[in-house]
């Protein structure tokens, strides 16, 4: 069984990172996210994001093909979006009559968020 190592990003990029340990579910750590990574090897990183980076969205999709949907999802909400469709990342949940909620992230900023990750050793899930 793998651990959980929950990680939350601050707003600010180069601000400390807040994780919850497994072994403390009831004490939030704060440091560098090297420190957090260093707590529990071989952890499966759950990562929270800053909702102030992320657009949260949703479109009407008329495709129950899930590969379809995530194609057609970024020009369903093109006209919602002030940035070009091509400079975002989107994440989609669970389609409900029809209407797909989803995130919309820069590509840049989830770029960040990855490497910044991935220098720590950390994989995100």
């Amino acid at each position: 069984m793998t651990d959980t190592l929950f990680i939350r990003f601050a707003a600010e990029p180069d601000a400390a990172v807040e994780w919850l340990h497994p072994a403390e579910p009831d004490t939030v750590h704060t440091g560098s996210l090297q420190e957090a990574a260093s707590t529990l090897q071989h952890a499966e990183a759950v990562v929270f994001v800053p909702s102030v980076q992320l657009v949260l969205c949703s479109a009407q999709v008329p495709t129950r093909n899930r590969t379809r949907m995530l194609q057609a999802l970024p020009y369903a909400l093109e006209e919602q979006l002030a940035q070009d469709i091509d400079q975002l990342h989107f994440a989609a949940g669970t389609p409900a009559d029809g209407t797909v909620p989803a995130a919309a992230v820069s590509t840049s900023t989830l770029e960040t968020w990855l490497a910044r990750l991935h220098e720590a050793g950390l994989e995100p899930r």
